[in-house]
């Protein structure tokens, strides 16, 4: 089944938004306010794509888990602790152009963290510097929870 929401808004609610068992769902330009569980809970999802939402508050702004490969999350901002975790078994999913402004990230799968050529922006979180001027972290930036890295971490927010 496919699923496409626009323009939504989720305030102080215990889960925002539950993807189960869904192919080439879309969310987008949605607000997830201060939810007090998550912002989105992905459990067996394929081939979605999560773009240009705002998350913030102070727990988990999307989880992904239960096999949940081949998903695009981009274009997003998470402030706050509202951050983003992928849980064993999701794997394959691309993560790039997004702002984690003090976010908590983790990633215990195996998952890429930039396009190839850009990562995410990493606010505080990133000491690395630019010493070629490109707007691109000369060094990776470590995902907590395994063996993954943003091998080109942005040095300021990304705003297309």
């Amino acid at each position: 089944p496919h699923v496409a929401l626009d323009g939504c808004e989720f305030h102080a609610d215990a889960l925002g938004l539950s993807l189960k068992d869904l192919s080439g769902a879309r969310v987008q330009k949605c607000r997830f306010l201060d939810c007090t569980g998550m912002g989105i809970r992905m459990s067996h999802c394929r081939g979605s794509t999560i773009i240009g939402n705002e998350f913030s508050g102070r727990n988990s702004g999307i989880v992904i888990m239960d096999s949940s490969t081949s998903n695009r999350i981009v274009e997003n901002s998470f402030r706050g602790r509202a951050g983003l975790s992928l849980y064993l078994g999701s794997g394959g999913n691309r993560i790039f152009h997004n702002n984690f402004f003090e976010a908590v990230v983790m990633d215990s799968g195996y998952n890429v963290w930039d396009n190839g050529s850009e990562g995410n922006f990493w606010g505080k979180q990133y000491h690395g510097r630019d010493r070629n001027s490109d707007g691109i972290g000369d060094t990776p930036h470590k995902i907590q929870g395994g063996y993954n890295y943003d091998r080109h971490p942005l040095m300021a927010p990304w705003n297309k």
